[in-house]
């Protein structure tokens, strides 16, 4: 399991669920976590959960995605940039040089709202946020593993 394992699922699912500790355990962040692989490998299975009943997923059901997401930020005080997760979800399809294009603080806000947006819509997801988080980590152990051997 990921180092400070504990500490991505209480943050995460403080995040998700929309509880107030969130914004205190960001703040209180370990030394040498790695917050941005994990939010990563969060955002990885709320999309495989967002797409589940597809069976391929194609450019024209990431852009209905992307415009549910849109959507649902319309009136955020800072605009919802749906272009930066249209690539990051290309990229986690295989078009890996489109995240290249995305500014990182981008990329995050595009993550983190995502991974909000599917926790709140999906009442499985919702009702099972640690199963999902405790996927999440071991696909950022399996990350680790794989950039650990090459």
């Amino acid at each position: 399991m990921t180092e400070h394992k504990e500490y991505y699922v209480k943050t995460m699912k403080a995040f998700a669920l929309d509880k107030p500790e969130y914004a205190e355990l960001v703040a209180n962040q370990p030394v040498g976590s790695n917050w941005g692989l994990y939010s990563l490998a969060t955002f990885s299975v709320m999309l495989d959960k967002a797409f589940k009943d597809q069976e391929t997923v194609t450019h024209e059901s990431i852009k209905q995605f992307v415009e549910k997401v849109r959507y649902s930020y319309r009136k955020a005080e800072k605009p919802f940039n749906g272009l930066a997760l249209e690539g990051l979800i290309r990229s986690l399809m295989g078009e890996d040089e489109l995240m290249d294009d995305i500014p990182v603080d981008q990329q995050h806000d595009a993550i983190m709202l995502t991974i909000y947006y599917v926790a709140q819509t999906d009442e499985d997801v919702y009702a099972r946020i640690d199963s999902y988080l405790t996927d999440a980590d071991a696909m950022a152990d399996a990350w680790t593993a794989e950039e650990a051997q090459s």
